[in-house]
């Protein structure tokens, strides 16, 4: 998931996809 360019990557690190969503939503 892209949001600004670089927020994508502190989704990276997440060991599930499913978080991403909620990290998208802590760091809007």
């Amino acid at each position: 998931m892209h949001l600004a360019g670089g927020n994508n990557v502190l989704i990276y690190p997440k060991p599930n996809h499913v978080p991403e969503t909620f990290t998208v939503l802590n760091f809007p």
